[in-house]
């Protein structure tokens, strides 16, 4: 059997599993790569901008309540993602 087969295996051998899963798993990003929590925080402010401004045309041309109570939860919403995303980047790292 060839030699680097058996230093992987033994190396796997001696490496506790939960090592094993954190550097396998999805949530391992070196240190060298930029999070992107700004992209994510972009992506979020551009949809509550859009509920509030679909918030005043509703209230301008006088829409149904229900139409400017969807505005203002959908932008609730939005700031309260804005807030999520940031504190759990500062947290853990997307």
């Amino acid at each position: 059997v060839g030699g680097k087969e058996n230093s992987v295996i033994t190396m796997a051998k001696r490496t506790p599993v939960t090592v094993l899963i954190y550097l396998h798993s999805h949530y391992y990003r070196p240190m060298s790569e930029k999070s992107p929590i700004k992209t994510v925080v972009i992506l979020i402010a551009i949809g509550t901008i859009s509920w509030m401004i679909a918030g005043m045309v509703a209230i301008t041309l006088d829409y149904d309540s229900k139409y400017v109570w969807t505005c203002v939860v959908g932008a609730l919403l939005g700031a309260t993602g804005i807030r999520y995303s940031i504190r759990r980047d500062r947290r853990s790292g997307i």
